[in-house]
């Protein structure tokens, strides 16, 4: 056992109501009854933080508990009964996600640095630029074309949310032409010597 959540116990009239077939529900009770609270458990994980790994998520599911029995881990509650909310607020505390680039964001003028965060379809997008709304990016991409100071706004489905830490991306100044040239009775030689 790794983890218990309540099973029922008829014999004390409780019971957990469980939906069957024709409409009808019944008093129950057992690891069957118990199994979905776990998994519904899991499923919030999921739901305010899509970004997390199945074992990070397993390890928030098996650490946010409320131990019974026996001080620790032990063979009839495992770690211990499983705290739904603990779980819920334990995922989004754990959300982190940054800004990637496809290039420097040093650019030239005229250029352009595509900045992304991983997708997830239970995810909301807002990008920012120097802290005010990009309007219409809401998308995981953004096509950066100016200077200035880049976040993203995430939000699940659920309400979680967090702002990334920011990125810059400057516009690099345009090289000064520098050209020296010697005449040479009717020949003209350049070079150039721009950095």
């Amino acid at each position: 056992i790794d983890i218990s959540a309540p099973g029922g116990e008829l014999s004390t009239n409780f019971g957990i109501i469980s939906l069957f077939p024709n409409n009808s529900y019944y008093s129950t009770q057992g690891t069957s009854m118990a199994a979905p609270f776990v998994t519904g458990v899991a499923a919030l994980i999921f739901a305010n933080n899509p970004f997390l790994t199945n074992i990070e998520a397993r390890n928030i599911l098996l650490s946010q508990v409320w131990d019974m029995g026996a001080n620790g881990f032990d063979e009839y509650y495992g770690n211990g009964m499983t705290c739904a909310i603990c779980a819920f607020l334990r995922a989004c505390q754990n959300m982190k996600i940054s800004i990637s680039t496809n290039g420097p964001t040093n650019i030239c003028q005229g250029g352009s640095v595509l900045l992304s965060v991983p997708n997830n379809f239970n995810v909301t997008y807002q990008w920012k630029k120097n802290g005010q709304n990009i309007i219409g990016q809401t998308n995981n991409q953004f096509l950066a074309k100016e200077p200035g100071i880049y976040s993203v706004y995430v939000q699940t489905l659920t309400g979680c949310n967090l702002t990334t830490a920011p990125i810059t991306v400057s516009i690099q100044a345009p090289p000064t032409p520098n050209f020296t040239y010697i005449v040479n009775d009717k020949k003209v030689t350049f070079t150039n010597n721009t950095l």
